[in-house]
C-alpha cells in the first residue's frame, strides 16, 4: 500500500513484480533517453562577399562554414548570400551539396519558412540547382548545385564562384551551420551506356530474410551503419533525431526497401497525425535521390515499402541527346553508384515543445531493411582532366574519396538501457515506477 501511495503521489504507475507482463509493458513505458546528434569538426571556411569572394583550393573536398543570420523577420523579401570561389578544369564537371547541421528541434510549427539556394555567378555553368525548402523546417536540410562540362559552350572558365543564399523567417537571428561537398567528375566515355530511363517505375519489393537485428545507427554520413542487403535490423529513435545508414548499389540497380514503426514507449498515445518517420535518400555526393514514399506514420503500428523509382544510370544525370539527362525529376536525380544512404528522421509536424541536449525523449522502435534490386551493368569511366594528371587515368564514378571528417566521439554514444534482467525483477515483492512523461520543397530549377 505504501508503494502504491508513493507511485500515485509521484504521478507514476505501481506494477506488482509477480505479473510479468504489467512490468515488461511498464519499464518500456518507463524508457527515454536525450537525443544524438551530429557536430561537424570539417575545416571551417567562412563565406566572403561577390567582390571578394572565399578561395576554396582544388584538394578541399568538404568544409564547414555558415549561411549568416538576416537582419530582421522578413519573410522571403530579404536575404543573405556568401560566396566561394573554386578552381576547375577543362572536361570536368562538378557537383556542389550543401547540408544544414543544426541539432535536433520540435518547435518549428509557426516559425516561419526556410529556403536554401546554391547557385553560380556563372549562369552558363549551372546545368541545375535544388534548393532546400521548408515551411516547418524539420531534419537537415540539402541542396546542390550542378554544373555543365566545363570548357564547353557558355562555361569556358577556369574557376566558378557558387553562392549560398538564404531566405525566410526560421531562426532568421541565427548564423545556420551547414557542411559542403564538392564531388569532382573526370571526363566520362559513355560508349555502351544505356540511354536514360524515360520515365519513372515503381520500384520491387523487398523480401527481408530472417529476424530483424538489433543496429545502433550513425548520426551523419561519415559514420552511417551499413546495411546488409536483404536484411532488417531494429532501432530506437527520439523525437527531433536523424539516423544514417548505408547500403552499396552499382550502376543499374537500384535502391529498394521497407521501413515500419513497431511501439513507442508510451504507446503511441500521445501522437498525433502529424507525428511520423520521414525518409530521405542521398548518394556519394550527398545529393538527395527521391524516394517513391518517404513518410511512416507513428500513430500505430505502421509498413512502408520504398525506392528508387528507375534503376542507377550515369546517363539519367547526363546522358541523352543534350546530354542534360532524362529531364524527369524522379530519374534524373537517380544516376550515381556506390553507398546510398538512407535517413530516418523522427518528427513531430505540429509540436512546439521545445528540446535540448538535455531533454529526455520517449522513444519509438522501428524496423529498416534495404536491398539493391536488379542486375549490375557496367558504368562509364572517367578520364582525369586535374592539372598534372596522367591524360589516361580513368575511375569508376562510385570511386569517391572518403570523408576528411568523423562525428564527434560523444555523437556515437550507446543508447540508454531500456531493462533489466527479468529474473531479479520477478523475484522481488513489489515495485514501484514513477514514470515520468516527457511532453513532446523540393524545387527543381534548370538553368
Amino acid at each position: 500500500a505504501e508503494l502504491q501511495c508513493i507511485a500515485d503521489a509521484a504521478g507514476g504507475t505501481y506494477a506488482d513484480a509477480t505479473d510479468a507482463d504489467t512490468l515488461a509493458e511498464e519499464l518500456k513505458k518507463a524508457t527515454t533517453r536525450t537525443y544524438r546528434a551530429y557536430q561537424s569538426d570539417l575545416q571551417r571556411i567562412d563565406g566572403g562577399t561577390i567582390s571578394q569572394p572565399a578561395e576554396i583550393e582544388r584538394d578541399v573536398g568538404e568544409f564547414s562554414t555558415s549561411l549568416p543570420s538576416l537582419p530582421k523577420s522578413s519573410n522571403l523579401a530579404e536575404s543573405s548570400e556568401v560566396y566561394y570561389r573554386l578552381p576547375v578544369a577543362e572536361g570536368e564537371r562538378l557537383i556542389i551539396t550543401s547540408q544544414t547541421t543544426q541539432p535536433p528541434s520540435l518547435d518549428n510549427w509557426d516559425t516561419g519558412s526556410f529556403l536554401f539556394i546554391p547557385s553560380l555567378e556563372e549562369s552558363g555553368c549551372t546545368l541545375e540547382y535544388q534548393p532546400g525548402s521548408d515551411i516547418a523546417v524539420e531534419g537537415h536540410k540539402t541542396a546542390a548545385v550542378y554544373t555543365h562540362e566545363i570548357g564547353a559552350d557558355r562555361c569556358d572558365v577556369d574557376h566558378v564562384t557558387m553562392v549560398l543564399q538564404r531566405k525566410g523567417n526560421w531562426r532568421h537571428n541565427e548564423d545556420i551551420d551547414v557542411d559542403v561537398k564538392v564531388t569532382r567528375l573526370g571526363k566520362p566515355d559513355l560508349t555502351g551506356m544505356p540511354d536514360p530511363a524515360e520515365e519513372p517505375s515503381d520500384p520491387p519489393v523487398v523480401s527481408p530474410a530472417g529476424e530483424p537485428a538489433d543496429a545502433t545507427p550513425g548520426s551523419w554520413f561519415t559514420d552511417a551503419t551499413e546495411l546488409e542487403p536483404g536484411q532488417p535490423v531494429r532501432a530506437d529513435i527520439v523525437p527531433g533525431e536523424t539516423h544514417f545508414f548505408r547500403i552499396p548499389v552499382a550502376h543499374g540497380q537500384r535502391l529498394t526497401g521497407r521501413a515500419a514503426t513497431i511501439e513507442e514507449s508510451n504507446r503511441f498515445e500521445d501522437n498525433g497525425p502529424g507525428d511520423r518517420l520521414m525518409l530521405h535518400a542521398y548518394n556519394t555526393a550527398r545529393a538527395e535521390v527521391p524516394l517513391n514514399h518517404n513518410q511512416v506514420g507513428a500513430t500505430q503500428p505502421t509498413a512502408v515499402d520504398f525506392g528508387y523509382e528507375a534503376p542507377i544510370l550515369f546517363t539519367n544525370r547526363y546522358g541523352g541527346t543534350d546530354g542534360e539527362g532524362s529531364g524527369v525529376l524522379e530519374t534524373e536525380n537517380v544516376w550515381l553508384d556506390g553507398d546510398q544512404f538512407l535517413t530516418v528522421q523522427y518528427g513531430k509536424l505540429f509540436s512546439k515543445e521545445q528540446i535540448d541536449a538535455q531533454t529526455q525523449l520517449p522513444t519509438l522502435t522501428y524496423e529498416l531493411v534495404a536491398d539493391a534490386a536488379g542486375d549490375p551493368v557496367p558504368g562509364p569511366t572517367f578520364t582525369d582532366v586535374a592539372p598534372g594528371a596522367e591524360a589516361s587515368t580513368t575511375a569508376s564514378a562510385s570511386a569517391e574519396p572518403e570523408p576528411a571528417a568523423d562525428t564527434d566521439p560523444e555523437a556515437a554514444a550507446a543508447e540508454d538501457g531500456d531493462g533489466g534482467n527479468m529474473g531479479l525483477w520477478l523475484g522481488l515483492a513489489a515495485l514501484a515506477l514513477v514514470i515520468v512523461g516527457a511532453a513532446s520543397f523540393a524545387v527543381t530549377r534548370r538553368r
